[in-house]
């Protein structure tokens, strides 16, 4: 799993530079003022700058801050089999995007990371994360590749949940057990129950929580029975789903 990287930079000069690795960043104050291969870029906050392996650039900003990961060749393009197609250098087109979507994608990918430490929702979040901006925004050589999958391993994977919904369910462990590699796992996962297994997790978590709710238990306690970071993270996602506080619920 990546590492997210916050940052901030007052008066700080760089050296032209490059990396071996990609760096994706989502822009979250100042005006980002760079050069990339010799072309002048700005990125507002908001945007997301992706800089390719072996460009060269340099920062022009005087104050600016980001999140950023950066991951190698061959994590990005592993997930290309989350789209049964083996792609290979990746290139992104443009180094300044701005998509809504994404951002707010990058934005719960750090909650996910920092907040919450839910690895499985942060894998998920990641894996549309750079599916989309693979789709959309690079140029690659594509082959396509058909992977067979079972339909009684998936529905394992969904049997081992529910036994385990209280503890922190990692992705690996859930592809291991449908017998597919990590990013396949969620795109056959989403297409045969609907929505990704993280999700489908919240919801056994929450019919279990629901459950304890009549029992007159605390609010803190069903939270960590169920395998909630706290409290707030239990309320925030009951209230996502039924449109109304636990307490509301049940009064």
């Amino acid at each position: 799993m990546i590492s997210l990287l916050e940052a901030s930079f007052q008066n700080k000069t760089f050296a032209p530079h490059f990396h071996n690795e990609y760096s994706i960043a989502l822009i979250t104050s100042g005006n980002h003022n760079f050069t990339c291969n010799k072309n002048d870029f700005v990125a507002h906050p908001g945007d997301i700058r992706l800089i390719n392996p072996g460009d060269i650039h340099v920062c022009k900003s005087k104050s600016w801050a980001y999140i950023t990961f950066t991951p190698d060749t061959n994590f990005v393009e592993a997930f290309s089999e989350s789209c049964q197609k083996e792609l290979h250098n990746i290139t992104f087109a443009n180094p300044v995007i701005n998509n809504q979507k994404l951002t707010k994608l990058f934005i719960d990918l750090n909650y996910a990371k920092k907040e919450w430490q839910d690895e499985l929702m942060a894998e998920n979040i990641l894996e549309e994360l750079v599916v989309n901006l693979i789709s959309f925004y690079s140029n690659c050589s594509i082959k396509t590749k058909n992977i067979s999958y079972s339909r009684v391993k998936l529905n394992q994977t969904v049997e081992f949940m529910k036994t385990n919904f209280d503890e922190s369910l990692k992705l690996e462990t859930l592809a291991h057990i449908s017998g597919l590699s990590k990013y396949h796992f969620l795109r056959k996962f989403k297409e045969e129950f609907g929505m990704t297994p993280h999700a489908y997790l919240l919801q056994i978590r929450i019919q279990k929580a629901k459950n304890m709710l009549t029992q007159n238990r605390a609010l803190t306690d069903i939270a960590y029975s169920c395998g909630f970071s706290d409290q707030s993270h239990f309320t925030r996602v009951f209230n996502k789903i039924y449109g109304m506080s636990p307490k509301k619920l049940v009064s």
